[in-house]
């Protein structure tokens, strides 16, 4: 079930991996080849992906009691007609230098919004966050403590009702 979230949650990453004009093959694909001529002569082309911001960040910092590693990736996507989906991944993990103790996070975060589709503003989020602390006391005895949290929401609104008149 983990690899299953991890894989949705990288699967934008994986479909929107930019390629080079350069290096991209010569040949088009028979389903891009039928969306081109079906597509109209009169309209400009408008891109399906206006933007992508990619933001990694990696931490590790040693303490006196423990060493800290957090790594981080946050991805955004803007589609035509401002539909934005945000993939953001995180993990951290703690170990402490006088016990045998550590601390493992794993989160991730899906969540998409568009601005109008027939008079309706849409989100729709996913969440998993991960953790598991162990200990190994003196005695050889290990103690696990483990939380998996999911959640996922979606919300429907109208922003302006308007009535004919009275």
């Amino acid at each position: 079930m983990k690899r299953l979230i991890t894989l949705l949650l990288l699967m934008p990453v994986l479909l929107f991996a930019q390629v080079d004009e350069d290096e991209a093959p010569e040949t088009q694909s028979t389903f891009f080849a039928a969306l081109d001529s079906t597509s109209q002569e009169s309209q400009p082309e408008i891109p399906l992906l206006l933007s992508w911001t990619k933001t990694p960040s990696a931490q590790m910092k040693a303490q006196v009691r423990k060493i800290n590693f957090n790594a981080k990736l946050d991805n955004s996507f803007v589609f035509k007609g401002q539909n934005i989906l945000s993939v953001s991944t995180e993990f951290s993990q703690d170990d402490y230098r006088r016990q045998d103790k550590v601390v493992e996070n794993r989160k991730g975060n899906l969540s998409f919004s568009n601005q109008d589709i027939a008079g309706f503003k849409t989100n729709f989020g996913m969440m998993d966050n991960w953790s598991e602390d162990t200990i190994v006391n003196s005695g050889g005895i290990k103690n696990v403590n483990k939380s998996d949290l999911k959640q996922a929401n979606i919300g429907i609104s109208k922003d302006s009702y308007q009535t004919g008149d009275v």
